[in-house]
């Protein structure tokens, strides 16, 4: 159950639980305690709903996440694994190379 709690300067800040029932805190302050309360109780549906994004780990760009990826074990055959690297380096890289991982949206980029 998403909670609030009175800043100093009399705006609103809202806090929830996540998935792993690591406390977290909605983005931003607001004027009223209803609109605080209910902006966590919106995350917290994202979370029941399976919409809600971990916002640090959202922040990772596609081609740290990918070279990490491509490093772990795998049995793949030597060659479906050369080329899916080709893949990874030749079209999908060159789209999403600096993009965090948050940011990528369906229609958002296009391929090719």
């Amino acid at each position: 159950m998403a909670w609030t709690r009175k800043l100093p300067s009399g705006r609103w800040h809202a806090e929830y639980r996540d998935a792993t029932g690591r406390k977290r805190a909605v983005p931003g302050t607001f004027l009223r305690q209803s609109d605080a309360k209910h902006a966590g109780e919106e995350e917290e549906a994202r979370i029941r709903s399976g919409g809600w994004t971990d916002p640090r780990l959202a922040r990772i760009k596609f081609d740290e996440w990918a070279e990490h990826y491509m490093t772990l074990p795998s049995e793949q055959r030597a060659t479906t694994k050369a080329r899916d690297e080709s893949y990874l380096h030749c079209q999908i890289l060159p789209a999403f190379e600096g993009v965090a991982l948050g940011a990528i949206q369906p229609s958002t980029f296009r391929l090719g």
